[in-house]
């Protein structure tokens, strides 16, 4: 059985963040090149991340308080990387103690991390199929979605195990979110291009962005736990009132399909062929 609720987190702005923003508005980053020379691993939040994450860890807090959730009661797993241990640590969720856990690193670039994001953009002109092709895309020598998606769900595994009467609380990175996002939701892999494609705030995977799931309808009807997952919400911790960052509980389903609707959903692609 799953947790009662499992809440991920991104990471709070990172330097690395930071260096992209600037490229992308066509300016460059002081010290892009020495900041790309560290591995990955090591790059370290700005300070509008460690704020981010101070929010974060309010908004986690007061969502404990209000389903009076102990920590006892709490799994905590954090990604071995700087930048998400700094932000669950400026979460400052008292007595919570996290484990390092290395199924939820970030997605291995390969050499591509490497380069500043100039360079990126000009040595792999194919970053652009990282949302085209989504699931199965390899970044250079890296890891496509497929092989996150596949050390996420042996993380899920030990949470049926270990976990099943408890919250388990995820700090990790954009890319595991969006493997368990494909898990958690029953995406196919052309559902996970869909949604990377489209840029909606209510649900963009922004830093410290907030994606929920719960075994509780959360309708306010019926408060029972149920074995399986059935809603996800998602929480912009900076600003968790604004209707155009945040979206309420809604239901998770699995979509079924008849052999009429299987082939109607294969037409949607081209032949190249009469044969």
């Amino acid at each position: 059985m799953m947790p009662k609720t499992v809440t991920l987190i991104r990471h709070g702005e990172s330097e690395s963040n930071r260096a992209q923003k600037l490229a992308e508005e066509g300016l460059a980053h002081e010290n892009e090149a020495a900041l790309m020379s560290v591995h990955t691993s090591e790059r370290r939040l700005t300070p509008r991340g460690i704020e981010q994450a101070q929010a974060t860890g309010a908004f986690i807090r007061a969502w404990m308080h209000r389903w009076s959730i102990s920590v006892g009661e709490c799994r905590f797993y954090v990604s071995p990387y700087a930048r998400t241990m700094e932000t669950a640590g400026h979460m400052d969720i008292v007595n919570a103690r996290w484990r390092l856990e290395n199924r939820i690193v970030e997605r291995n670039w390969g050499s591509m991390d490497q380069l500043t994001y100039a360079e990126r953009i000009r040595v792999y002109g194919e970053l652009k199929l990282r949302k085209e092709h989504a699931f199965f895309w390899r970044p250079s020598d890296g890891e496509t979605m497929q092989d996150v998606f596949n050390r996420y769900r042996d993380l899920v595994g030990t949470m049926h195990r270990d976990c099943p009467e408890m919250h388990v609380v995820i700090v990790a990175h954009g890319e595991l979110m969006w493997a368990a996002r494909t898990l958690h939701e029953h995406w196919s892999p052309h559902e996970l291009r869909r949604e990377m494609l489209r840029r909606d705030d209510h649900t963009r995977l922004v830093n410290c962005r907030v994606v929920q799931y719960s075994r509780r309808a959360c309708d306010g009807l019926d408060p029972r736990w149920t074995p399986r997952i059935q809603s996800v919400r998602f929480v912009d911790p900076v600003a968790p009132e604004d209707s155009e960052r945040n979206l309420d509980w809604r239901p998770v389903t699995q979509q079924t399909f008849s052999s009429g609707e299987l082939l109607a959903r294969a037409e949607q692609y081209p032949r190249f062929g009469d044969s």
